[in-house]
This record gives structure tokens, C-alpha cells and sequence, in this order.
């Protein structure tokens, strides 16, 4: 199965990684239309099998390739780049925050001494140049309370006001 085997690279890639060119840990690209971002994706997930349709099927690819990496290296030595607010290679779901949710929680779950979740701030929206005006609501505020997180773009005094 081919699911099974992208699985399996993803693992050996991030075991090739730490153990044989001795990086400290890895970061799983599911960000900006890539592999994972498109079976994560409803705008670019069509599958009417078990990854596709809802938002728990559409997140499974995702999950059980930062299973396979995490069994690879270690949680500590993992973590994931998402980007739910990306226009990118024509992702961008109408209203990101359900799934991206369900997803964060099922992590947070999952592998809960993960090394770090690396959320896309929507300010980055993959097409444009610089940053650009955010729509309200647009945020990662969603992600931070599930997992404690704070993305970049912060001044000093942003930063005091998010911790």
C-alpha cells in the first residue's frame, strides 16, 4: 500500500536524520500544500476512503506519519509545521479552525512530550510577499490553547502580553 509506505519513508527519513547525519531533531513538513497539508486539507482531500471526508479522516495521514517518526526518534525529538491560514499551492480551507483543532488535540493527545507544533502565523499566507492585512478571526489563538504555544512575529511587548 502506498499510504504505508510514505509512512515508512517518513520514518527512515527522520531516523537518517538524528542518528546517521546527526541532526537533534526533525521537524514533519505538513504545512503549505504539501503531502500532508493535502490529505489534510478539504480543498484539496477528494479521497472517499478512510483519509478522506471528514475532519477525523483527513487528519489520519498526518497522525500516523508523526506516529511513524515519533517510533523513529522519539517525541522529544519531532515535531510538525502546520499552516492552516495558507493560500499556498491553492490550499486554504474556508474555516481552517475545526480541523486544525481536531487535529492539534489529537496530538496533543497522542504525543503529549512532542517536541513542538510550528504553526504558521496567518499574517504568512504563502502567496503574498510581505506581511498583509489579517481578516478578524484569522489566528492562531486556536492552537495556543490547545498546546500552549506562541508563534513568531512577537515584540517585546506582545510577547509579555501572550505569557
Amino acid at each position: 500500500d502506498e499510504i504505508e509506505e510514505y509512512k515508512g519513508l517518513y520514518a527512515q527519513a527522520a531516523k537518517n536524520a538524528v542518528e546517521r547525519a546527526g541532526f537533534d531533531g526533525v521537524e514533519v513538513h505538513g504545512a503549505n500544500g504539501y503531502l500532508i497539508d493535502q490529505f489534510i486539507q478539504d480543498v484539496s482531500n477528494n479521497r472517499t476512503d478512510e483519509y478522506g471526508g471528514s475532519i477525523e479522516n483527513r487528519s489520519r495521514f498526518a497522525l500516523e506519519v508523526l506516529d511513524a517518526v515519533v517510533k523513529a526518534v522519539g517525541p522529544r525529538k519531532t515535531g510538525i509545521r502546520l499552516s492552516p491560514w495558507s493560500r499556498w499551492q491553492s490550499m486554504g480551507m474556508q474555516d481552517p479552525k475545526p480541523q486544525f483543532a481536531h487535529l492539534v488535540n489529537e496530538i496533543k493527545k497522542a504525543h503529549p512530550t512532542l517536541g513542538h507544533i510550528h504553526a504558521v502565523e496567518p499574517r504568512i499566507d504563502g502567496v503574498s510577499t510581505s506581511s498583509h492585512e489579517i481578516p478578524k478571526g484569522c489566528d492562531n489563538d486556536f492552537i495556543r490553547e490547545i498546546w500552549s504555544l506562541s508563534p513568531g512575529g512577537n515584540d517585546t511587548v506582545n510577547g509579555r502580553r501572550l505569557i
